[in-house]
């Protein structure tokens, strides 16, 4: 990869940081997909009297091998309450650092996207922004279904990720697709050589 093509996904990289600022922040889908707790101050000593470590909860979270615990579990989470849970009992990095880490894995993204334009032959405006959005397509059913179908993730959590991955990496497709350098001819094979 050439450093055109490089500075062509730090582009496409920064389009999408720009545009998920602005769906996170002036949008009011993703705040309006987010459920406020009637009193967090009792689901913190909560969550404090129950979790000693952080990371993830779930609930219900029988014991694998009690086979009794775990039909109550399924039984539980089909038509009771069940709850999937980051725990940080310390708080976090601030928001400073979670955006450098949120701008470094749109870059690679953006540099696995580029890398394979470089290799197509086929290098119309068309084809690069639907390469593009093959990835974000490939990372909607492999990465945010999942979360909707296993944890529950609400139908409007869902939908604002699908809607935040599929315009910022459109628009990241556009991009590439007037950045990267086009290939002329695509390589020979081996036996086209010969």
């Amino acid at each position: 990869m050439n450093s055109r093509s490089f500075l062509a996904a730090l582009a496409a990289a920064f389009v999408i940081f720009v545009w998920q600022g602005i769906s996170h922040m002036a949008l009011p889908w993703f705040h309006d997909s987010l459920n406020k707790f009637e009193n967090e101050a009792a689901m913190v000593e909560a969550i404090k009297a129950n979790a000693k470590t952080d990371g993830m909860y779930h609930l219900p979270h029988p014991d694998m091998n009690d086979k009794a615990a775990m039909e109550t579990a399924m039984k539980q989470s089909e038509s009771g309450v069940s709850v999937f849970l980051a725990v940080r009992l310390n708080g976090r990095s601030g928001m400073a650092e979670s955006m450098v880490h949120q701008f470094i894995y749109n870059l690679l993204g953006a540099l696995f996207v580029t890398f394979l334009l470089t290799k197509l032959s086929h290098s119309g405006t068309g084809c690069r922004v639907g390469v593009t959005v093959f990835f974000s397509l490939f990372a909607i059913v492999t990465a945010i279904l999942p979360g909707w179908s296993w944890w529950a993730f609400s139908n409007s959590f869902t939908g604002f990720m699908v809607f935040d991955h599929l315009v910022g990496w459109t628009l990241a497709g556009f991009v590439l697709a007037k950045l990267v350098p086009k290939n002329d001819e695509p390589e020979s094979t081996p036996e086209e050589s010969e």
